[in-house]
């Protein structure tokens, strides 16, 4: 899960760190960082006008991560800084479009605009992913702009371990009723389990669900959006498996479950020595399907018309 704020002068000390390190500043022409001081960090901050906005950007387990910033005009200057362990993760791509879209809130009528070095490729493609376009090239730079009607936000995909204060919100979304809309997808031809009391939840769940080899939850953005589970088919541990289940229908067919797909094998794999992970489903979940073959799982079995629901048999 990333967090972003409006920046504040408990991050000042992580923001110093940034603006001196050479690798991420070499691309605005300091390559070996800007070293400053912390003395004119805190001048920076204090002269900050009421149409710039600076915003700090944590992960889950609040690592300082970088920076992404608006200066609004007709013109709206925008840009993200993040340190390299933190790059290629998706978090640039979802925080920048935060900066976009509160900038766009403000003034729905301006262009953003960036400048991004001709050779870094990188933030290229993603400033194209966001919707920018090119405006003007001079062989150095590339000046870029988007609108509110080009702008493409770019939700952060992520899983975590689930903590005790989750649960709550999960109980919510998996026992506290009688039905889910998800029910109809997930193994729909077996029995549907009574709805639990929160104390039996906690009874019935809790150890299983605050181990992390067993569950993680997937975030979106900010929000807990559904589980995903592996477990052992067999005694001696050798068959791992894995399901997912997301809690709003408004969030499937947006790349989430694929992505969470990708996240948990990699996890399980380093955590596991085993040769192999499945998911097993039925042929009436196709986005279920869709969602593991985009992720690199391949279809290694399938056993026709065993399931039967609704007056039909499926494989």
């Amino acid at each position: 899960m990333i967090t972003i704020n409006e920046t504040t002068k408990e991050d000042l000390a992580s923001l110093l760190l940034l603006w001196n390190d050479g690798q991420v500043m070499k691309w605005v022409g300091f390559p070996d960082g800007l070293n400053t001081t912390i003395e004119a960090m805190h001048q920076w901050f204090t002269n900050l006008k009421p149409h710039e906005k600076h915003f700090s950007i944590y992960d889950n387990e609040q690592n300082f991560c970088g920076e992404t910033f608006y200066r609004l005009s007709d013109i709206t200057t925008v840009d993200i800084k993040l340190f390299s362990q933190f790059q290629n993760k998706g978090i640039a791509a979802y925080a920048l479009s935060y900066a976009m879209r509160e900038a766009l809130e403000h003034n729905p009528n301006t262009t953003l605009m960036v400048d991004p070095h001709y050779f870094n490729e990188d933030a290229i493609r993603l400033y194209l992913k966001l919707g920018f376009k090119e405006k003007t090239n001079n062989g150095k730079h590339i000046e870029m702009i988007c609108t509110k009607d080009s702008f493409k936000f770019h939700h952060h995909i992520s899983i975590r371990p689930i903590m005790k204060q989750d649960l709550y919100e999960l109980w919510q979304n998996l026992d506290q009723h009688d039905s889910y809309w998800y029910q109809a997808w997930d193994g729909p031809y077996f029995p549907k389990s009574k709805p639990l009391s929160y104390e039996e939840f906690l009874e019935k769940r809790q150890e299983s669900f605050l181990d992390p080899k067993r569950y993680h939850i997937i975030c979106v953005d900010q929000s807990i959006e559904g589980i995903i589970s592996a477990y052992f088919e067999d005694e001696m541990k050798h068959w791992l498996e894995i399901g997912l289940i997301l809690f709003d229908e408004k969030m499937i067919s947006q790349g989430i479950g694929t992505r969470a797909i990708k996240l948990w094998l990699t996890y399980l794999f380093e955590q596991y020595d085993v040769p192999r992970i499945g998911l097993t489903t039925w042929s009436g979940n196709k986005r279920m399907i869709k969602a593991a073959t985009k992720s690199g799982m391949s279809l290694e079995a399938q056993i026709r018309l065993v399931r039967y629901y609704q007056g039909q048999y499926y494989d």
